[in-house]
Formats: C-alpha cells, structure tokens, sequence
C-alpha cells in the first residue's frame, strides 16, 4: 500500500512538473515574443525620431531661407525700383540734352529726383548689408570664443551700465540680485550678448511707453541648481500674447518690423544658449503682468 501511494505521489509529482515546464515553456516563448516585438516597436520609434528630427531641421531651414529671402527683397526690392526710376529720368533727361530741349527746370528736378532715387536705394543696400552682418555675427558668436572664469554679478552689472542710454530714456530700473562670489566657466562675451539681448528687448517690447505710469522695472536674480546655474530676468511690462509666445525664438518673428526690428536677436539668444551656454532658455508671460526669462546655463559651457 505505501509502495502504491509513492507511485502515485511521483506521478502527481512528474505531471504538475511536466506542465510546470511546459507553462515555462510557453510564457518564456511569449516573453521571447514580447522582446522581439518591444525591440522592433524601439526600432521604428528610432526611425520615426530620426525622421521627425531630419523634418524638423528642414522646417527651420526652410523658415530660415524663406525668412531670409523675405528680409532681403524688401529692401533689394526697393533699390531695384529706385533705380528704374532713376534710369528713368536720366534717359528722359538725356533725350531733352540731345535735343537741345532742356530747361534749368528739368534739370532742378532731375537732381531732385535722384537725390531721392540714391538715398533710398542707399539706405536699403545698407539695411541688406546690417541684416547679413547680423547673420555673419550670430555664427561667429557661436564658434570661435572660448570660456573663461567670469564673476556673474559683475557681468550682469557691466551688462547693465552698457545699456543705460535705453534705460534712462524710459526710466526703467534694474535690480540685480546675484551672489558676490557666483562664478562660471563660459564663453562671457557671448553670456553678455544674451543678457544684453534680453535687457535690451525687454526696453524695446515690454516697455512700449515712454511716460512711465507703471514704475517700469527689470528684475535680475539668480540661483544654482544641481549642475546648472540659472539666471531670471523678469520684468512688469505689457506681457507676450500667447500666438506670439509661441514664435518668439523663430528667426525673423518680430512684432516691431516698422521700427527697424529684424526678428534675429531672440534666435541668436536661443542659438547661443542652447549650443554655447550648454544650457537652454525658457520664457513665460502674461498679457498685461509681464514676461519672466529663464536661462540655464550647464555646468561647463561650450569648449
């Protein structure tokens, strides 16, 4: 009777072993599976985020060509009819010559005509010529300084003191608050131009009014963070609408284009931040309570 029961025991035994292995079996098959799909499903999301990152850099190429050829036939555009009219008027002026038909008056308006044709065909030559040196700048700011130890507060302040013809003319106070001893190791003459940048178009956007009502003021602080520092610039201003939030790092986006505004220097800052500064910038605002700027500036900046 034992000898039965053992039998039995080990038979139980064998079958719950045998479906133990074959459930074993079967799940590592199926995890197997799982693998095979998971590493093919992280293959296409490779594909597909490579794919996305190559159409993202055509995008903003093209924006930058079509930004760039919309900058430069304005002015090109221009001088072109400038001198059409110009030519114009020599070919009239030069048939009345020919003739022994021209007048003292033809001649007085002649000068005067051209005079026109020339100042403006000169002033839109060099507006091309400021737009591609700005171009020309952004690249050579990002690719030839190399870093050094700089005191924080005593760039924030220098940057400061540089812009206090804008300042003084709209009455804008600026406070900065940064530790005395703060230093980084970065490229500063590009810092500078970004914080200058920002200053600058905080005066220019943020501050449109030259009367003053609201105490215009621009708040500097800073603070470390882990491996990064960072640097706020907040002002109370009229705030950035939520659309033009939304464009404001797109190269030739500006919202002050009758007053000379070419929509570069918020994308240089970007660039500069980004691949420089080994950082990035972040910018939030309200309509009528002002705008708040972020930089984040990594622990080594660009070498």
């Amino acid at each position: 009777m034992p000898s039965k029961n053992y039998k039995q025991a080990y038979q139980r035994e064998r079958i719950a072993r045998q479906e133990a292995e074959q459930l074993l079996t079967e799940k590592t098959r199926e995890l197997y599976d799982n693998v095979v799909l998971l590493e093919g499903t992280v293959h296409e999301l490779k594909h597909s985020q490579t794919k996305l990152i190559h159409a993202e850099k055509m995008s903003a190429l093209t924006g930058m060509v079509v930004g760039i050829a919309h900058e430069l036939n304005t002015p090109l555009g221009i001088s072109v009819t400038s001198l059409s009219l110009l030519r114009e008027q020599f070919t009239v002026l030069e048939k009345k010559f020919t003739d022994q038909t021209i007048t003292p008056n033809d001649l007085a308006r002649f000068l005067e005509v051209s005079g026109d044709c020339i100042k403006m065909t000169s002033d839109n030559i060099e507006r091309s010529v400021s737009l591609v040196n700005k171009l020309k700048q952004a690249d050579k700011k990002m690719s030839i300084e190399q870093p050094s130890n700089i005191n924080l507060k005593m760039l924030l302040e220098d940057s400061v003191t540089l812009l206090t013809a804008i300042l003084s003319e709209k009455a804008i106070e600026v406070n900065v608050h940064c530790d005395d001893s703060l230093e980084l190791w970065v490229p500063k003459m590009s810092l500078q131009y970004v914080i200058e940048e920002l200053i600058n178009n905080c005066a220019l956007h943020a501050f449109q009014s030259h009367d003053n009502k609201n105490n215009y003021t621009i708040t500097i602080k800073t603070q470390v963070i882990d491996h990064h520092t960072e640097i706020i610039i907040e002002d109370n201003g009229v705030g950035i609408s939520p659309d033009d939030l939304n464009k404001v790092f797109q190269p030739f986006y500006t919202t002050l284009r009758s007053r000379g505004g070419t929509g570069l220097g918020m994308y240089m800052v970007y660039n500069i931040c980004t691949r420089k500064l080994a950082g990035g910038i972040n910018v939030k605002s309200k309509v009528g309570k002002g705008t708040q700027i972020t930089l984040i500036i990594g622990q080594e900046a660009d070498h």
